[in-house]
């Protein structure tokens, strides 16, 4: 009985790491995708860094998507290292108790 729910518990933790790793990719792949797109538009000229007005609002709007991404980012960190510690620590609890 033990060992079933040692496997149930190690189970679901490995799916919400996986599920987090999953947040944490696609949120990185957004921020990349976003700022090289903003490259190849200065780059084609679509972005005119020239005339302020559109400048001040392609950086307003580049720092706020910044600052959401980065923020999930940190948070869904976080918890990618609680899954690792509560892992590692069931492991321990579970060996000691074999």
């Amino acid at each position: 009985m033990k060992n079933k729910d040692y496997n149930l518990k190690k189970n679901l933790l490995d799916l919400n790491y996986n599920k987090c790793l999953q947040h944490y990719n696609t949120l990185v792949n957004m921020l990349f995708a976003y700022y090289f797109g903003l490259i190849i538009g200065i780059i084609t000229k679509q972005i005119d860094y020239n005339d302020e007005k559109h400048l001040a609002f392609v950086l307003v709007f580049s720092i706020i998507i910044a600052y959401f991404i980065l923020r999930n980012i940190y948070k869904v960190n976080l918890k990618l290292s609680n899954i690792i510690n509560q892992i590692e620590n069931y492991n321990n609890l579970s060996f000691y108790s074999k």
